[in-house]
C-alpha cells in the first residue's frame, strides 16, 4: 500500500473512531443513571471511606503495640499483633567514606559501597556508624477472633 492510500484509510479510521467515541459516551452517560449505577457508585464511595478508616486505626493499632512492647518488651501484646525488631544502621556517608578510606578501602568503589558497608558496619570496630532498634508491628490479615464471641474479644 502507498502512503496515500494508508493516509486515506488512517483517516476513515479516525473518522469511525470518533463516531463510536460519541456512541460510547452517550451510552456511559445513559448507564451512570441508572439505579445499579448509582448503587455501585455508593458503594464504592463507602468501601473507600471504610479503607481510610481501615488505614487510620491500623496506625493506632501499631502505636500501641510498639508502646506495649517497649513497656513489656513482649513482643506478642496481643493475639494477631506482633512486633517485630529490626536493626538500622545510621551514619553520615562523608564520615563513614572518610574512614573506610583509611580502615577499609575495600568499600570504596567511586563513592562508597553502601549495601556491602551496611552489612558489616556493626561488626567494624570504631566505624562512625550507629546501631539502633527498630521496632514494627505488624497486624494478622485474620482479626476474627476479636469479633463478638472470639476469644480474643473476651481478653
Amino acid at each position: 500500500m502507498s502512503l496515500t492510500v494508508n493516509l486515506q484509510l488512517l483517516a476513515r479510521l479516525r473518522e469511525e473512531a470518533d463516531g463510536l467515541s460519541v456512541v460510547v459516551a452517550a451510552a456511559e452517560e445513559e448507564l451512570d443513571q441508572t439505579p445499579q449505577a448509582c448503587a455501585l457508585a455508593e458503594a464504592k464511595d463507602a468501601l473507600n471511606a471504610k479503607k481510610v478508616e481501615i488505614r487510620a486505626v491500623e496506625e493506632e493499632v501499631r502505636k500501641f503495640a510498639i508502646g506495649a512492647y517497649e513497656e513489656s518488651g513482649e513482643k506478642r501484646p496481643a493475639p494477631g499483633v506482633q512486633v517485630k525488631v529490626y536493626s538500622r544502621i545510621r551514619y553520615e556517608v562523608d564520615r563513614a567514606m572518610d574512614w573506610c578510606k583509611e580502615y577499609a578501602p575495600t568499600f570504596i568503589r567511586e563513592t562508597l559501597d553502601t549495601k556491602s558497608f551496611e552489612k558489616v558496619a556493626p561488626n567494624l570496630v570504631g566505624a562512625p556508624v550507629t546501631v539502633e532498634e527498630e521496632p514494627r508491628a505488624t497486624i494478622a490479615t485474620d482479626l476474627s477472633g476479636w469479633l463478638e464471641g472470639g476469644v480474643a474479644a473476651t481478653r
